[in-house]
């Protein structure tokens, strides 16, 4: 599976990012794009009053103002000022909205260092922040033996992705497979917050997510309008959302559970076993049966090259031999969100009955 950072460093950047994190709620007609588009001029006391928009900040503006993204982007990139003129001609008349703002300079990154806007969100956005999520999920998960087999803090997600040795099974002699979990959260609107099952494969160390729902848990960051002081714009913590907070990431807890079960790993290698006798028909094309495969589950031209030189290579002209050949191109996908997509793509692999996977390699 694709690398990202060191959990202790993970978890450094996380603390760092959680103590110079503040958030706002701001009514539109308070706000204004500067001319070169770079910058977001605002009325909030005691905070600088230019605030550098992030990348991220950029798609929000384009989809909670109803500006198409590729127009969005070409103003950007091309005529700065009209961008401007667009986005403060739609803010004057847009509702409240919550701003996640990140003074940089207390983080040493160095490539940024000043305060930025990196999330324009709806009032009702309900904040569960990397920090909150580890704090309530690591102390379950480090009950028993436990390893960090990858992990990223990326623009837009947090990704954890962690096994337990001791729930381990084979599919063939010499190929094994352990379980865990994947945690995955984002603070900036880019998706929920999810604990799901986690197979890492020994021989090869491919990951794949699972995606049967029985094996994974979601929450949603949406709730009601949070409170905030009108004189500071500063957003008001109340001990009752705490506790529905806490709630909220306990209920993750049986997946977990089910991760840690040595009889989770067993039921998960049994499909596998199907799978793994699950085979591409003698005399069938195995290039085109990868196109047409490919095709069909949204990968790219670039990864279908990949995934057939990893199939070819590994002789496994099988169900499970086509997800190990997507999760192996994994490790070389441009960027962490990507190789975790693919990573779920080789589970929805598994997941297909038979008969589906037959008439896609067929068809």
């Amino acid at each position: 599976m694709k690398q990202g950072m060191k959990f202790e460093n993970l978890y450094d950047r996380i603390i760092a990012t959680a103590n110079c994190a503040d958030d706002f709620v701001v009514s539109g007609n308070t706000l204004q794009m500067s001319s070169d588009g770079k910058h977001l001029l605002h009325c909030i006391p005691d905070v600088a009053p230019e605030l550098h928009i992030d990348d991220v900040a950029h798609d929000q503006f384009s989809y909670r103002l109803g500006i198409p993204r590729a127009y969005y982007k070409k103003m950007r990139s091309e005529k700065p000022a009209l961008l401007s003129d667009n986005v403060n001609a739609w803010l004057e008349d847009s509702e409240k909205h919550m701003l996640r703002t990140l003074d940089n300079s207390s983080l040493a990154l160095g490539s940024n260092p000043i305060t930025s806007v990196r999330a324009l969100l709806s009032q009702k956005y309900r904040r569960i922040d990397n920090h909150d999520v580890l704090s309530a999920l690591m102390p379950k998960i480090g009950e028993k033996d436990f390893e960090v087999q990858s992990c990223d803090v990326t623009p837009y997600n947090m990704f954890v992705k962690i096994t337990f040795p001791y729930a381990r099974a084979d599919v063939t002699v010499g190929d094994t497979v352990e379980a865990g979990v994947i945690i995955r959260n984002s603070e900036v609107g880019w998706g929920s917050c999810s604990v799901e099952l986690f197979i890492h494969r020994l021989v090869c160390t491919n990951g794949m997510v699972i995606p049967e729902k029985v094996w994974s848990a979601r929450k949603y960051h949406s709730g009601a309008k949070v409170q905030f002081d009108e004189s500071t714009a500063r957003i008001v913590s109340e001990q009752t959302q705490q506790l529905a907070d806490a709630a909220f990431l306990s209920s993750f807890h049986d997946v977990i559970e089910a991760a840690r079960n040595e009889k989770t790993i067993q039921l998960i290698a049994d499909d596998y076993r199907k799978a793994s006798d699950d085979k591409i028909a003698p005399g069938m094309n195995i290039e085109e049966s990868v196109e047409r495969l490919s095709k069909k589950l949204l990968i790219t031209q670039d990864e279908q090259t990949a995934v057939l030189e990893h199939f070819v290579r590994d002789g496994d002209f099988s169900r499970w031999g086509f997800a190990n050949a997507v999760t192996r191109s994994a490790q070389d996908a441009t960027s962490y969100e990507r190789a975790t997509e693919l990573e779920r793509v080789g589970g929805h692999v598994i997941a297909m009955p038979t008969a589906d996977f037959q008439r896609a390699i067929a068809a």
